[in-house]
């Protein structure tokens, strides 16, 4: 038991004490403990589960914890999810640094703005200028172009000329698309044929360097060559190689004679060259051609001619439309002496039109 002293008032009191006042008034006396102090009372929060006395560090460790700034916790969890923008890293949470009563923000993931590349506009030059006005001023004329009662051009020549004009310049002013453009009051194959060729000239005015210039010429040339069969039954007729042969092997191939000086009466071959024929697709799908021919012989001396030779019209058909035909003759030399002329007229049977050649023939 803890011994105490009683402290009591020693001295004695004169009369000229004063009687203390309730707020002077003296304390009672107080039991001062004798021995050790007393331990204070165990702080909870530093208390060790045992019971024993806790250590200096747990006893300083309330009177120091750092504050956690609630900005800079923000700024460090938006910088973990700029980190992570798949959300393959989890922030663990705690009661400590997110209270149960604030609400959970939305992840935000940062995306870079992808600014779309601007094509770079094209200088305009002063050919770019004249070319646009030269276009404008035709297509302004052949809008008002005159026509007749039946709608069409007045002046056709100079109509096509001012149209085929118009896409020319269109061409070199790099529409290709409006340069092929079908050219209307003009028959089918002479569009066709226009279209074929702005197409070849297209093709050879490719600036593309990636594209081996052999394979730009064959694509030209095949262009033009549908050009040609295209145009080929609207033109002339055409008689282009007339020749006395002594054998024919076939197209293009023959023996000729070294001379034009024949025996009265001596057999001999005509080889006639055509051109600018028409072919018609049969319905077997093979490209059609037949013409007629007419052989007369004239003297020169006086102009006298002997009974043509008509021939049957020649059929002939194949796989692919022909732009070169031939036919072979067979002939027999005047009987009487002289120079003489062998004229020879065809007929396309199927274009109609009529081709006209002749040669010398001396019989001796």
């Amino acid at each position: 038991m803890t011994e105490r002293l009683r402290l009591a008032n020693r001295g004695s009191r004169t009369l000229n004490d004063r009687t203390p006042t309730p707020d002077t008034a003296e304390e009672p006396p107080q039991d001062i403990p004798v021995g050790p102090a007393p331990a204070p009372a165990a702080d909870p929060e530093t208390a060790t589960a045992d019971g024993s006395d806790p250590s200096m560090l747990s006893r300083l460790r309330g009177l120091y914890s750092p504050k956690i700034d609630e900005n800079t916790e923000r700024l460090r969890k938006q910088m973990l999810r700029l980190s992570d923008p798949f959300g393959l890293i989890h922030e663990r949470e705690t009661a400590e640094t997110q209270p149960a009563t604030e609400e959970t923000e939305t992840p935000t993931t940062a995306t870079a703005e992808v600014l779309p590349t601007l094509p770079e506009t094209p200088e305009i030059t002063d050919r770019d200028l004249a070319l646009t006005a030269a276009i404008t001023l035709l297509e302004d004329e052949l809008k008002h172009w005159p026509r007749n009662s039946a709608g069409r051009p007045e002046n056709l020549p100079a109509w096509r000329r001012r149209q085929t004009d118009l896409r020319l310049l269109m061409m070199i002013a790099g529409r290709s698309a409006e340069s092929i453009r079908t050219i209307e009051a003009l028959p089918r194959e002479e569009q066709e044929f226009w279209q074929s060729m702005m197409l070849a000239m297209n093709q050879y005015r490719t600036t593309d360097e990636s594209i081996p210039r052999s394979d730009l010429l064959g694509e030209t040339l095949r262009q033009i060559r549908t050009a040609e069969r295209r145009l080929q039954p609207l033109a002339r007729l055409e008689i282009n190689r007339l020749q006395f042969c002594s054998r024919i092997n076939g197209f293009g191939s023959v023996v000729a004679f070294p001379t034009a000086d024949f025996e009265p009466g001596q057999r001999l071959l005509l080889y006639v060259g055509l051109r600018n024929f028409r072919s018609e697709l049969t319905a077997e799908g093979r490209y059609r051609t037949e013409s007629a021919a007419v052989i007369e012989y004239i003297r020169e001396e006086d102009g006298e001619a002997l009974e043509p030779v008509r021939l049957p019209s020649i059929p002939d058909e194949c796989d692919e439309q022909r732009t070169d035909y031939y036919q072979s003759i067979e002939l027999t030399a005047p009987l009487l002496e002289g120079s003489w002329l062998v004229r020879v007229r065809v007929r396309d049977q199927y274009s109609m039109q009529t081709a006209e050649a002749q040669l010398k023939l001396n019989v001796r």
